[in-house]
């Protein structure tokens, strides 16, 4: 038997392109069954960098946030959100 939907308060959204993976951690809202996309509802944000996993030890950092990674950042939520929005 699964987990009922309405039964936790927060949902990983995440995708993986080529170079990264993409998680927003956001407050689930058991109302409705979605996650709460508001600015109150974002909880963290989480940017793994693929490309460099053979040149370093498989211990990422995050790089969400960070000045040097903030376009990709941009593009990456932009996709994110638009998959969960279009999806049913």
């Amino acid at each position: 038997m699964g987990i009922k939907r309405n039964s936790f308060d927060v949902m990983g959204f995440a995708m993986r392109t080529k170079d990264y993976r993409y998680i927003k951690w956001r407050s689930w809202l058991n109302s409705t069954l979605q996650g709460d996309w508001s600015r109150k509802g974002l909880l963290a944000t989480v940017m793994f960098d693929h490309r460099a996993f053979f040149k370093v030890a498989p211990d990422f950092e995050n790089l969400a946030g960070t000045a040097a990674f903030a376009q990709d950042e941009a593009r990456l939520a932009a996709q994110l959100r638009a998959a969960y929005d279009g999806a049913e």
